[in-house]
């Protein structure tokens, strides 16, 4: 009985605003970002390597809310990996436009900060876990190269208690505009 009360309610308010007037929600889907795992790094304050990112964007009117998830990860010689960073990251942003293919778009919010090192403590044995609030800075350069897909440079800066994280790669977009 309780799951068909739950889906009633569920066909109900989906027919019920599936009749609304579109123009009246200025609140949508704006793009998906992926930064280029190769082409894409950060950096410490003694350490780099490898990252790649996310993100889901939508859009209020002008004004960008996304989602973006990062992961790092430092490659050792011979050890496997010395050095990890997690992000989990609400963002807020505005995008400006340059031209009519060149876009500059400018982020910042706050988010989880996960850090894990081999070496942080050399008094502790293994691997130390450090989790805390993190507020992090994004810039992006895009340029449209197609009716909905642009190509990018973005950087970045997670400030935050234990390591500020600097980033900078390539990236790719699908965008829900057309220019």
């Amino acid at each position: 009985m309780k799951k068909f009360i739950f889906l009633s309610v569920v066909l109900v308010s989906t027919i019920c605003f599936s009749q609304e007037d579109s123009k009246q929600s200025n609140f949508k889907y704006h793009a998906i970002t992926l930064g280029i795992p190769f082409l894409s790094g950060y950096s410490s304050s003694n350490t780099g390597g490898l990252d790649f990112n996310g993100s889901l964007a939508y859009s209020y009117n002008k004004h960008l809310f996304s989602v973006e998830l990062s992961f790092a990860t430092e490659f050792a010689i011979l050890g496997g990996f010395d050095e990890r960073v997690n992000q989990y990251n609400i963002l807020y942003g505005r995008e400006f436009k340059a031209s009519r293919t060149v876009f500059f778009e400018l982020h910042g919010g706050a988010g989880l900060f996960s850090y894990r090192s081999q070496d942080v403590d050399p008094n502790q044995f293994g691997s130390e876990r450090i989790h805390t609030v993190g507020f992090p800075l994004k810039m992006k350069f895009r340029v449209h190269t197609g009716p909905r897909f642009s190509i990018g440079l973005q950087g970045g800066v997670n400030i935050n208690p234990e390591q500020i994280i600097r980033q900078l790669g390539l990236f790719i977009q699908w965008n829900t505009k057309k220019w």
